[in-house]
């Protein structure tokens, strides 16, 4: 047998040569895979970070917002407070502006006290010493008795909330209703006396 030329046998070498050449385009597109995984993943911690301070930015607005709401409600219930009490120091003046001075309130004492006293007097000098004494007896237990019913006169205004400017006038009427009351049945009780003391006929 004569050996193969260098041709023939270099012709079977040779087949291998596109897998070789085939090499370099695989390494290129394994390193554009590589190079476009790494984007990728690169890339995504940046999305998930731009999400993450979207998120944050929104809670961040939110809050902003309910704490404005927050304080808006607070000044508007601070104005609304200072309007009330405007109000009632506007109302506590106008009470008190209506009231009668104390000088005015001593003077009326004085002048009531004066007038008991002279009628007293006057009893001393027209019927005696003794009718006075009694007179005078009943002025001061009456008086006397009298400061438990300023409790009770406190007491029912309080109760039925009689502003200060009205409660001088329930005063008036009540104590002339008392008198006017008392005149009646101290004549009718008088007359009931007379006709049971009386024998019958």
């Amino acid at each position: 047998m004569q050996a193969l030329p260098n041709g023939s046998s270099g012709g079977k070498a040779t087949e291998p040569a596109p897998a070789a050449a085939r090499a370099p385009a695989d390494a290129a597109l394994l390193e554009r895979q590589r190079s476009s995984l790494g984007t990728s993943t690169s890339t995504s911690p940046a999305a998930t970070s731009s999400n993450g301070n979207g998120a944050a930015d929104a809670s961040s607005a939110g809050n902003g917002a309910h704490l404005a709401a927050q304080q808006q409600q607070q000044r508007q219930q601070e104005q609304r407070q200072q309007e009330q009490q405007q109000r009632e120091q506007e109302k506590e003046l106008t009470v008190l502006a209506s009231l009668p001075a104390k000088e005015q309130g001593y003077e009326a004492i004085a002048a009531w006290v004066g007038l008991a006293v002279a009628f007293g007097a006057g009893i001393w000098y027209s019927q005696g010493a003794g009718k006075a004494q009694e007179y005078f007896a009943g002025y001061l237990l009456e008086q006397s008795l009298s400061v438990d019913n300023l409790f009770v006169f406190i007491l029912v205004f309080n109760y039925f909330k009689t502003p200060p400017a009205a409660q001088k006038k329930v005063l008036t009427w009540g104590i002339a209703t008392a008198a006017i009351l008392r005149a009646i049945f101290i004549v009718a009780g008088v007359e009931l006396i007379e006709v049971r003391s009386c024998p019958a006929r």
